[in-house]
């Protein structure tokens, strides 16, 4: 049996992309299931870093820059990666057209197509003769979308699980479903995320409180100018995609462009908290476990993952409040 994972048609796999959900799942996925036994076979970009058994190149660099409408990688950091993640586009209609080509060469009987990005690869898919005949099957590998495409599921939360049976109208996945549904927590190496003591944080971080994530409404980026002027002796710090621009109303709120890779670790690591009052129900936000694997406790709204991944006390608090 082979896993066949399907990349994220907009980014490239490497830790530049890090700050990218859906991408660092893949880069994360195959050394993981290598390290299970399994042989992985990874469809991607020109230029990729998957760990994988074997690469496949679908696009080159030249074609995706091309397609992605760019002259280089990052030339826009603040503006949100997603915004490029459009279906029905020449980009993905090509990428899924070379996909399905290896696909139809490369799959066996009892092989797995895995998709992080679900209905993004339809095309790909869609009409495969080994897939219809259910001798090889597609499994959705993160779902932290609301419109899962197959029937074999793996979700990033309990709590997404449940949002998306309530969207589908489901009152369970049970009573003569056919969906297979699982929930698998997004995956971390350990490694790449040091634990700061308290003890190694000079006085500066100590009165820090850093955000890191999409700059917008939802993530609830309009409580962290009313903390601000709460608490005016403490250092706020927003870092991630979106215009900042609307938040720093205060004289002790500073702005940081997007971070990648083990920059992440050693921003999220130097702070006394790591704040995270999203206003939608999280998926999974993986800012804030990440800030967890480096020691530093974080501060969460009380709905969606959070309820799952920060213990009360534990790693961290959570809070109804937004005003």
């Amino acid at each position: 049996m082979k896993l066949h994972l399907a990349g994220i048609p907009h980014t490239v796999c490497d830790e530049s992309w890090s700050h990218c959900a859906f991408s660092n799942k893949t880069r994360l996925f195959s050394p993981m299931l290598r390290a299970q036994g399994f042989e992985v076979i990874y469809y991607g970009v020109e230029g990729m870093h998957s760990g994988a058994s074997e690469d496949v190149t679908l696009l080159s660099t030249e074609e995706h820059l091309r397609l992605l409408g760019i002259s280089k990688y990052h030339e826009a950091p603040t503006a949100f990666v997603g915004d490029k993640a459009v279906v029905g586009k020449p980009l993905y209609t090509q990428f899924n057209f070379r996909l399905r080509d290896e696909l139809t060469d490369r799959l066996e009987p009892g092989d797995i197509v895995c998709l992080p990005f679900g209905h993004a690869h339809a095309n790909a898919i869609d009409g495969l003769e080994l897939i219809k005949s259910g001798e090889a099957v597609a499994v959705e590998t993160g779902i932290g979308y609301p419109d899962p495409y197959t029937i074999r599921r793996v979700f990033e939360s309990q709590a997404w699980r449940h949002w998306v049976t309530g969207y589908e109208r489901r009152e369970g996945s049970a009573w003569n479903s056919p969906r297979q549904e699982w929930v698998i927590p997004n995956y971390y190496f350990v490694g790449e995320w040091p634990v700061v003591l308290d003890a190694q944080l000079d006085a500066e971080a100590k009165r820090t409180i850093v955000f890191l994530g999409r700059i917008n409404e939802s993530k609830g980026c309009a409580l962290i100018p009313q903390l601000a002027r709460a608490f005016p002796h403490l250092r706020f710090v927003m870092c991630g995609q979106g215009d900042p621009e609307p938040y720093l109303t205060e004289p002790n709120i500073e702005y940081h462009t997007p971070i990648a890779g083990r920059e992440r670790a050693w921003y999220l690591g130097h702070a006394a908290a790591a704040i995270f009052p999203s206003r939608m129900i999280e998926p999974f936000c993986g800012a804030a476990v990440e800030s967890m694997l480096c020691g530093t406790p974080v501060l969460t709204s009380d709905v969606g993952a959070f309820v799952e991944t920060n213990l009360e006390g534990i790693t961290g608090y959570r809070s109804e409040e937004h005003t």
